[in-house]
């Protein structure tokens, strides 16, 4: 994870801190009672959550399903959940280049982030396409940001609607706190921005890079992503398991006395993972709705 605290080489914050939580969104304090963040679903929680009265046994070759099984199938669980849901459980810092167009520089630079939520804010400038900078720490690095041309500071950055994937630029500060006149000399690069503004639309302008996902500073998830993650897992176990129930039903008949027996393990087995499935399309449609991700927006 890159550097978040204390200061860059220009003497700005590493990073802009978001204005309250991810997940609640914006709550900055919570008396205690519920816990609406934990640590990541383990194999041992997964058991007692969702596979309670489960046999993890096979059926046909007696295997049984062990912790690094579970494991397993967390991981994949997860996996497939960032894809359809296209969040991020975990932290990631993410290098964006957003084009620039002049109505939305006009209102505060308005950026829209493709991925979301946005929890802070790394680095907001514009760089060249080149690379060739000797000074350029990252040009020999995998994924370099290209040569600096004008670095807007941290502190300018607007986070009230990070969350939403939406970042704005307010370098006029003295006008919005009481402030003193030596104090406000951060807002002078005001008058170059003036200048990058009389630009017409330019792609691939604003470099910007942005720490992304739902997990806090200790690692700790949402419980409600923990369900949906337990969910897909679960699924992913059963469509596994209850192939292997090939005989529901027997039935043994001699010299007219007969025995019958019904296994209403696979027909339990079916019920439980058509509840997990619709419990997971659940979870999957408010996170994606929450993080606006449930229709395509954009801009011409």
């Amino acid at each position: 994870m890159a550097k978040l605290e204390g200061e860059d080489e220009f003497g700005n914050q590493a990073s802009k801190k978001p204005v309250g939580s991810v997940f609640p969104e914006h709550v900055i304090e919570a008396s205690p009672g519920l816990a609406r963040i934990e640590p990541f679903l383990t194999p041992t929680k997964f058991k007692e959550r969702f596979l309670f009265g489960i046999p993890l046994v096979s059926p046909t070759t007696k295997e049984t399903i062990t912790e690094d099984m579970l494991k397993d199938y967390i991981t994949r669980g997860g996996a497939d959940f960032e894809l359809e849901a296209q969040v991020e459980i975990f932290r990631v810092v993410r290098q964006y280049r957003l084009p620039f167009e002049p109505d939305f520089y006009l209102e505060h630079i308005f950026l829209t982030i493709p991925h979301k939520p946005v929890q802070n804010v790394i680095d907001l400038s514009i760089r060249s396409a080149a690379y060739n900078d000797p000074n350029n720490e990252s040009a020999s690095s995998k994924y370099p940001k290209g040569n600096l041309i004008y670095k807007i500071p941290n502190e300018w950055v607007e986070m009230g609607n990070a969350i939403r994937g939406i970042l704005n630029v307010n370098p006029l500060n003295p006008a919005f706190s009481a402030i003193g006149t030596s104090q406000a000399t951060a807002a002078n690069g005001a008058t170059l921005l003036q200048f990058i503004g009389q630009q017409r639309q330019v792609p691939a302008y604003w470099h910007t890079e942005v720490v992304q996902g739902f997990s806090d500073d200790c690692g700790r998830v949402p419980t409600v992503i923990n369900e949906a993650v337990g969910n897909k897992a679960l699924i992913m176990i059963l469509n596994n398991l209850i192939p292997q129930y090939r005989l529901a039903s027997q039935s043994l008949s001699i010299d007219g006395m007969s025995q019958s027996v019904n296994d209403q393990l696979y027909a339990l087995l079916q019920d439980k993972r058509t509840q997990a499935q619709q419990d997971y399309e659940k979870a999957i449609k408010r996170i994606k709705m929450m993080t606006g991700n449930k229709i395509i927006m954009g801009h011409v």
